[in-house]
């Protein structure tokens, strides 16, 4: 079985952002869900034949997602365009603000400021720096990926890079998908007993506090040489970068940049998840005046506090690639 590596924080929706997680509970109650492993670096008795056994499983597991999954989709045909993924992001803002049945909404000022609003304090070279250290632990916690590892010890062994730099909680949980569990949206459970292969792909999505800010980065990363792969790794960098020109250059609302992104990944040969549709970023926390996706959004978003995610799957759905940074100027 191909084995992708999907290193990410559990975020059914965006008012967990509200309660942080401390990092030690938050990879606990995801290893809950996988009992392979009784402590970081220890395979349990036959864990082997376990594995193994757990693959078959895995494979009939996955395969009913897909089927679920599909029939949601055919249930409600907007799920590509982000109007069937109600549950995994709740749609809302404080103070009041609604979206209609389409998902978006035409907002006056006053309610724009309030979704846009930050601490009186903010600072946004402090943002920089921290997202700066983001993206730095990423590329930690990518050089110490190996191939052949359990999902399970990925799980514990980006905490353990976290708490290195000095983050002790994070604004949502995290979890770490190998192989076609890249494909399953938020929420969804993860298939497990997967080990990392010599030719595959990974990403990485954290989201640590430090110092009062957010911290997100998320980056996609390949052990071996599959063209396909490759493609799919680069295409989620390159789509987001077309999104942030388009958004740089002009006027662009949140929902008209995500139609771009989803017009580009097709054209490319992927599907576009929007249930990652994008989100506030900023001083802890943002959640508390707009708690909704950045593609619902009917105004130009203003920089520094607005992160775009690109998560694109290629039609088999057998793996997919993610790529997240902030809108900057």
């Amino acid at each position: 079985m191909h084995a992708v590596l999907c290193l990410c924080f559990w975020r059914p929706c965006r008012s967990s952002r509200n309660s942080p997680w401390p990092l030690e509970e938050a990879v606990e109650t995801a290893l809950k869900r996988h009992p392979l492993l009784e402590e970081a670096g220890a395979e349990l008795p036959g864990a082997a034949a376990e594995a193994d056994a757990s693959r078959a499983a895995g494979e009939q597991a996955l395969s009913a997602t897909r089927t679920e999954q599909g029939e949601r989709r055919a249930r409600e045909p907007g799920w590509e365009d982000g109007h069937g993924a109600a549950p995994r992001r709740q749609r809302r803002c404080h103070g009041g603000i609604t979206t209609d049945d389409k998902g978006v909404t035409v907002m006056t000022k006053h309610e724009v400021a309030a979704i846009e609003k930050t601490g009186a304090d903010f600072s946004v070279e402090k943002m920089l720096g921290i997202r700066a250290q983001a993206q730095e632990a990423v590329r930690r916690i990518a050089s110490r990926v190996q191939v052949g590892m359990l999902e399970e010890d990925a799980n514990r062994m980006v905490v353990e890079t976290l708490r290195e730099m000095d983050a002790v909680k994070a604004f949502h949980k995290p979890y770490i998908r190998f192989g076609s569990n890249t494909t399953i949206t938020f929420g969804a459970d993860s298939v497990p007993g997967v080990r990392l292969g010599a030719d595959d792909i990974y990403f990485i999505d954290i989201a640590p506090i430090w110092d009062g800010y957010e911290g997100d980065a998320g980056d996609t990363f390949v052990t071996g040489s599959n063209p396909e792969m490759r493609r799919c790794a680069a295409d989620a960098r390159e789509i987001f970068a077309a999104v942030a020109e388009l958004w740089n250059g002009g006027s662009a609302t949140g929902a008209e940049l995500y139609g771009f992104a989803r017009r580009m990944a097709k054209e490319r040969g992927w599907e576009l998840n929007m249930d990652l549709g994008g989100h506030r970023l900023g001083d802890y926390s943002s959640a508390e005046h707009y708690e909704g996706p950045l593609h619902e959004i009917s105004f130009h978003p203003s920089a520094n506090i607005w992160m775009v995610e690109i998560h694109i799957r290629n039609p088999e759905n057998t793996f997919g690639a993610f790529y997240e940074d902030l809108l900057v100027r």
